[in-house]
């Protein structure tokens, strides 16, 4: 499994819908800035969150809010209303960091969100044969 970590801009408040079945998708989207032969360039990363986390945390994902998304790429092929194939890259978030907002002048630690315990990393790469 491929793990993601994009670092962002919020473009629009988070959308939250229940399929029919009663479960919730929260939808929302990231820019990301980058910048290529000097010249400043935006990547936008289409997000969705699965279940009741979602749904509680869309109260906080605003339009212009910095965070931090970390999850799966998934592709998906549908046809648009002009009967054309096209190709959606989207996020499945598994954990986000609310980095506070464009507007937020309080300096507050980050809120972080977990869905599972994060091990702790170790960087002594000694063993590792050249």
């Amino acid at each position: 499994m491929s793990i993601i970590a994009v670092a962002g801009r919020v473009g629009r408040d988070a959308e939250v819908r229940a399929t029919p079945n009663g479960k919730y998708i929260t939808n929302f989207t990231i820019a990301e800035t980058i910048y290529s032969n000097g010249e400043k360039k935006s990547q936008w990363f289409q997000c969705k969150m699965f279940g009741e986390r979602g749904e509680k945390l869309a109260q906080y994902i605003k339009k212009g809010g910095a965070v931090t998304v970390y999850g799966t790429l998934e592709v998906r092929q549908y046809t648009d209303k002009q009967g054309m194939e096209r190709t959606a890259v989207e996020i499945a978030v598994n954990d986000v960091v609310l980095q506070g907002n464009a507007t937020d002048n309080q300096s507050s630690p980050q809120q972080r969100q977990h869905s599972a315990p994060v091990a702790p990393v170790d960087d002594d790469f000694d063993d590792i044969p050249l």
